[in-house]
């Protein structure tokens, strides 16, 4: 209560009326009084505000106004909204522009009287307090699905809601309110009401947000700040720029602490090795049993997400023990009905390395010439001769010792290139979509013979309606190759044979004709040990043949915006035809007389999980988790067959051709993991982060009184960025610490070596 003021009323008002000269005074007295109370309110009027900020509570400007100057603000906490944010033209100016500002921003109107200063509703606030409404609307993403929780707040007041399954809203609200929309990964809208009864909104999505956002275990998007352990994520339009025939070959160099290691050999895939250790392949949240990057084509997949370290990978249990590589295929994006084709085409001009060989001195060695084995025979080029075998009249003559064969391996090689095409067709709509995507691989490597057919049909969809969600994809692969030999150092190697234990002096051109005697007979100068390369390339074959069909399928429902349920189930099958086969008179391969076996590895693996979910917002506290199980199975055959003792028909491979009766093997390994596990994620205001999992199995691979096994993890981080004033080329710095303890299982029939289920005639 200000006091100074009023004592001048006070004073005033004490003066009594008793004579005339009293009355004279007491006149003199008022007009003093007056003159006071005139400059009081003049210069209170004229005084200068300075308030903290531009924007401020309307509560925060009575506030300064009584702090500043001499005048009270009466107001009614009932009436007005003193919480509302009202943004000034100036922080700093007088008292009058003040309370006029405020007036006509908050729709209120004053009145001062003396040093009082009595605020209340304006009559066109009233009136438009007695128009409120109920406003319904739907807040979509640019594809037009409904995002499920976002909230929806009235600007300046603490009124709001949050969206419906549906994407629905409904709020109490008057048209001079403004409409806030927010949601995570979004960019925040704001909506005049005005006169709208009905608000349909859509959110664009926040780019540098959605950037930072990665695909973890079983399959669950986070954002990557909030990880305390290690992951990276590849773009899929990476490995779509240089397609090659495995998609491991496109991740070189892409992800620390991944190794991969190419082949030069054909056919060959690369291995991958992270941190030292052979990672869990998982795609679209299922971690298959017999998949591997080599069956997906590198125009279905969205994006890569390696987690690395145990504690990235620990709800996966004994499998996720080196880390996991999270693959998500593409589903359709765009509204309606699109098309796309491409091709890439990669020729392969030969080896960036060769090994150094001389080209002056023949086969044999110490000088004499000797075609069977060695390089350090006699000297070519000047003149001697020798007898050679020619493969045209398939006889031995005397023949000049030249060194005509220098360039046997470059001339023995062929224009080697990749070319891949894929055609894919998509279809969006407003309740889901669907996509299909055929792709051809053919890749002629640079041996004669040396070929590739690669086809990947992928088909899949996703929809929804109202709380449900059903995401489904098959896709199936047809490998073909007719001959994998040529490779490696041995007999049956080209480079072995053309460069390492092979004298210049003949020329591998001239033996395109590898029969002497057709099934019979190769036209060949060695009869010891190495093959006419040609011979090796068309005739001596190890060929695959390779179905596999993977799909999956994954239905959620949304029972309450904070609670959902998941169930989710993956399968693969494949079968495999492997023959081996060499005709009678191959040096160096499985059998001189004669040799043919086949071989049908086949199998399938079953994984299947089910998830409650839940996620709650607590003030500054977020709480998101899981309980869920899962069942994994697989099952492996093969059986081999294969001749004894040669081919009783020259040129007719067929187990039926064999001398002897053919030798026989099957085998058969099966195996069964049942889990629990779950996980608790604490978040304080987006910087502080705590993530603690649990997984316990029950591995069939193990005694019953010792098969239950537990992996615990936990993991934190704080993005210091956030509580550190950091320089400008510092945008943003987290600290994380992760631990976990990783157990695996034994593999099938170890625990019991007495009996083995296979069988050999």
């Amino acid at each position: 209560m200000k006091i100074k003021p009023l004592l001048g009323h006070l004073l005033c008002l004490k003066v009594q009326y008793r004579t005339l000269n009293i009355m004279k005074v007491t006149l003199f007295m008022m007009f003093v009084c007056a003159f006071q109370l005139l400059a009081t309110t003049g210069n209170a009027q004229n005084a200068t505000i300075e308030l903290p900020s531009r924007s401020v509570t309307v509560e925060t400007l009575f506030h300064e106004i009584e702090k500043q100057t001499d005048y009270l603000v009466v107001y009614s906490n009932r009436e007005l909204n003193v919480k509302e944010h009202i943004t000034f033209s100036k922080k700093k100016a007088q008292v009058y522009e003040l309370l006029n500002e405020v007036a006509e921003k908050a729709q209120l109107k004053y009145e001062h009287t003396n040093n009082y200063i009595v605020f209340s509703k304006s009559e066109h606030a009233k009136e438009m307090q007695q128009t409120k409404r109920t406003v319904t609307g739907t807040v979509k993403d640019k594809n037009g699905e409904a995002i499920i929780g976002a909230n929806i707040s009235v600007k300046g007041q603490n009124t709001g809601t949050i969206t419906d399954i549906d994407g629905h809203f409904s709020l109490n609200v008057s048209p001079r309110d403004v409409l806030v929309i927010s949601f995570i990964s979004y960019k925040t809208k704001e909506i005049p009401v005005s006169s709208n009864t009905v608000i349909n909104v859509v959110l664009q999505e926040e780019t540098e947000v959605l950037d930072e956002v990665v695909v973890t275990a079983l399959g669950i998007k986070r954002e990557e700040k909030a990880l305390g352990y290690a992951i990276q994520k590849v773009g899929g339009e990476k490995l779509a720029a240089v397609k090659s025939v495995d998609v491991g070959t496109a991740l070189t160099g892409k992800i620390a602490g991944l190794n991969v290691r190419n082949s030069t050999e054909f056919n060959t895939s690369p291995s991958l090795s992270l941190r030292g250790e052979s990672p869990l392949l998982v795609i679209d949240g299922v971690p298959y049993g017999n998949m591997s990057l080599n069956e997906v084509a590198s125009d279905d997949i969205e994006s890569i997400d390696v987690l690395k370290g145990a504690t990235a990978s620990a709800l996966y249990g004994a499998r996720g023990a080196s880390g996991a590589i999270m693959v998500t295929t593409k589903r359709g994006s765009e509204e309606g009905l699109n098309i796309s084709i491409n091709s890439n085409t990669m020729f392969n001009s030969g080896y960036l390395k060769f090994p150094k060989v001389q080209s002056s001195y023949s086969g044999g060695q110490g000088g004499q010439y000797n075609p069977t084995d060695f390089v350090w025979g006699d000297k070519l080029d000047i003149g001697r001769t020798a007898l050679q075998y020619d493969p045209y009249t398939y006889e031995w003559r005397e023949m000049p010792l030249t060194s005509k064969g220098k360039n046997n391996l470059k001339n023995f090689q062929e224009l080697g290139f990749v070319t891949n095409n894929n055609i894919s067709v998509t279809q969006k709509g407003k309740y889901g979509s669907f996509r299909t995507s055929l792709t051809h691989v053919y890749n002629k490597g640079q041996w004669p013979n040396a070929k590739l057919n690669k086809v990947t049909l992928t088909t899949s969809g996703n929809m929804h309606y109202k709380g449900f969600d059903l995401d489904a994809g098959i896709t199936y692969n047809k490998r073909f190759s007719p001959n994998g030999t040529g490779s490696g150092y041995g007999g049956l190697g080209y480079i072995y044979n053309l460069l390492a234990w092979s004298g210049p002096e003949w020329d591998v051109r001239d033996y395109k004709n590898y029969w002497r005697v057709k099934d019979q007979e190769q036209n060949w100068y060695n009869e010891t040990y190495y093959n006419n390369p040609y011979y090796i390339a068309n005739e001596i074959l190890s060929s695959t043949e390779y179905d596999k069909v993977n799909g999956f399928a994954s239905g959620s429902y949304t029972i309450t915006p904070w609670l959902k349920a998941t169930l989710r189930s993956g399968l693969d099958v494949y079968s495999t035809r492997k023959e081996w086969r060499n005709p009678i008179g191959a040096y160096g391969a499985w059998d001189k007389k004669g040799y043919n076996e086949l071989q049908t590895p086949n199998g399938y693996s079953i994984n299947t999980d089910f998830m409650l979910m839940a996620n709650h917002k607590f003030s500054n506290i977020s709480v998101d988790g899981f309980i869920g199980s899962n069942i994994y199975f697989y099952q492996d055959n093969t059986h081999t067959s294969y001749t004894k003792n040669g081919l009783l028909v020259p040129g007719f491979y067929s187990l039926n051709a064999s001398v002897d009766t053919p030798g026989t093997s099957a085998s058969i390994s099966k195996k069964q993991t049942n889990s629990l596990f779950g996980k608790l994620s604490l978040a304080w205001k987006s910087l502080l982060f705590l993530d603690v999992t649990g997984r316990n199995d029950w591995s069939s691979s193990l005694p019953s009184d010792t098969r239950s096994y537990f992996y615990p993890s936990v993991a934190g981080s704080v993005v210091l960025s956030e509580f550190i004033p950091m320089p400008s080329f510092f945008d943003f710095w987290k600290v994380r610490g992760a631990w976990t303890m990783s157990k695996t299982d034994t593999s099938v029939y170890v625990t019991n070596n007495t009996y083995s289920v296979r069988f050999i005639i």
